[in-house]
């Protein structure tokens, strides 16, 4: 498992927060192949909103479409447990690595041998600017999409307009 991996999860164990650990990132650590599938396996794991994970729906900044609609900003934030849980319940490549991480972790505290290195005040706040600007991104990326299916939308219809004309100048043009 990458080092930066390993560190943000020592990092995530020691925090005081109740909802460490952001969904968004950790299923891509446990290498799913989508974020619905990682979705699926969680929910199929029953964890309990409120205990094991606390789930959010902004709907503020929310993409309106013409025909109705729209899209909203999600956010699944996990205990330290239930992340855990989660990696060793599920079934990817990547969990069993995680799995077996957890695994020497919990062996080498039981030995008194583990040593963690927290870091800095810096460079947490510089993690914490990464991703609030990668939600930034994912939020003008959504707007961008729906944007450019309105375009799209609006491209066929003009383009049908103009077939329509284009028949009406035909039957116009040719000799009856």
């Amino acid at each position: 498992m990458e080092n930066i991996i390993k560190q943000e999860m020592l990092i995530q164990i020691e925090s005081n927060e109740q909802f460490p650990v952001d969904f968004d990132i950790y299923w891509e650590w446990l290498d799913f192949s989508s974020k619905g599938n990682a979705k699926r396996a969680f929910y199929k794991s029953e964890f309990i909103v409120g205990q094991d994970f606390h789930h959010v729906i902004r709907t503020e900044n929310v993409v309106k479409r013409t025909q109705g609609g729209g899209t909203q900003f999600e956010k699944i934030m996990l205990t330290i447990d239930c992340a855990k849980s989660f990696a060793m319940m599920a079934r990817t490549k990547k969990c069993r690595e995680i799995r077996m991480w957890y695994l020497e972790l919990e062996k080498q505290w039981r030995l008194g041998k583990l040593e963690i290195q927290p870091i800095g005040l810096e460079t947490r706040q510089q993690l914490s600017k990464l991703l609030e600007a990668q939600s930034q991104i994912e939020l003008q990326q959504r707007a961008l999409l729906a944007k450019t299916e309105h375009l799209s939308e609006s491209f066929e219809a003009h383009e049908k307009w103009l077939q329509g004309i284009d028949a009406e100048l035909d039957r116009i043009e040719s000799p009856l």
